[in-house]
């Protein structure tokens, strides 16, 4: 049975319909995103989906993010802010309180696209297997939802993909697209939770776990959310550790073992150059120069094509350097 994108709206209709509807839980993990948070849970509660479950697991905003969570609570099934041990704990917690058939997470600063939940919904009905995974495709914004890019040639058309971990590791940017990602219940008890030792890339390792336990991945020719870009998300702050994140995964799930042991040397290196750098610059700034221009040297040996790859941070430590000598 295909549902009509208006079928909700019509007064009456939602609690009859809400048994008959598979159940959708939606997940956002937020922190200090206050500026965004309210088109965040607008996009979730817009739907008008009646068998909707809406979690908000907060890690202790100090910004205006409780009280416009606050504005919304009678139609948010679980909320709580507290400190919590980072995104993927955040929304583990979530995970943990969930009952839907249908499961996915969306951050604090992107939104859905409208009438996503029924098109997932439809589609939930048409596929084969009942334990899968299932995305579309997104559109990028700014933080005045200018639209920054967007894809082209959609035609709604439904195909069962396959990808490899290298596949998924090479362009995981645009493969798997994690605000308009949906998996269903029989996906989370077999694939578990989300692993809390990754601060960035947690939903590509997830999708990795999926690949590895040959669950059927279904891509779907149609925009499910918009992608935010700015200044203060997470992935622009931490950039390196983003990097560390993603040789991590690299090293772990690629199947080679020279590949395994190339790209975990590659991140040893990175890693400890980046380690060394930011040491030089502390140093330099204490007024320790001899031991920061030595570091320094040792970081250039380590990895000689470091001044090119890591130019912000060769720019603060000569930034200091220059304070130092005038």
């Amino acid at each position: 049975m295909r549902i009509q994108l208006n079928r909700f709206v019509k007064a009456g209709k939602k609690e009859d319909e809400k048994m008959d509807l598979p159940k959708i839980s939606i997940i956002t993990p937020s922190f200090n995103q206050g500026h965004f948070i309210e088109q965040t849970i607008l996009s979730v509660l817009n739907q008008n989906y009646p068998n909707l479950e809406y979690i908000i697991i907060d890690g202790g905003s100090m910004d205006d993010t409780v009280s416009i969570i606050r504005k919304y609570e009678s139609k948010i099934h679980y909320w709580v802010s507290e400190k919590d041990n980072g995104q993927s704990d955040a929304i583990n917690k979530g995970l943990k309180i969930c009952t839907g058939d249908i499961i996915a997470y969306i951050n604090s600063d992107d939104m859905y696209e409208n009438d996503t939940f029924v098109k997932i919904i439809n589609r939930y009905n048409e596929i084969a297997h009942k334990k899968a995974l299932i995305y579309g495709k997104f559109k990028v914004i700014d933080e005045k939802n200018t639209i920054l890019w967007q894809p082209n040639d959609l035609n709604d058309e439904l195909k069962l993909v396959k990808y490899s971990s290298f596949e998924l590791l090479q362009c995981w940017k645009y493969t798997i697209p994690q605000p308009s990602t949906f998996w269903t219940r029989e996906v989370l008890n077999e694939i578990g939770y989300f692993d809390t030792s990754l601060h960035f890339s947690m939903d590509l390792d997830y999708w990795l776990r999926v690949i590895q336990a040959n669950i059927p991945i279904y891509q779907v020719n149609s925009v499910y959310s918009y992608f935010r870009r700015h200044d203060s998300a997470k992935s622009s702050l931490h950039v390196e550790l983003l990097k560390q994140n993603l040789l991590h995964l690299k090293s772990k799930y690629l199947c080679s073992f020279f590949i395994k042991v190339a790209y975990s040397a590659k991140f040893y290196i990175w890693f400890k150059c980046t380690s060394q750098i930011n040491e030089a610059i502390t140093l330099i700034i204490k007024g320790e120069k001899l031991k920061a221009i030595k570091l320094l040297f040792k970081a250039t040996l380590c990895f000689p094509f470091a001044p090119f790859f890591k130019i912000k941070l060769y720019a603060v430590f000569l930034k200091n350097t220059l304070k130092w000598l005038y």
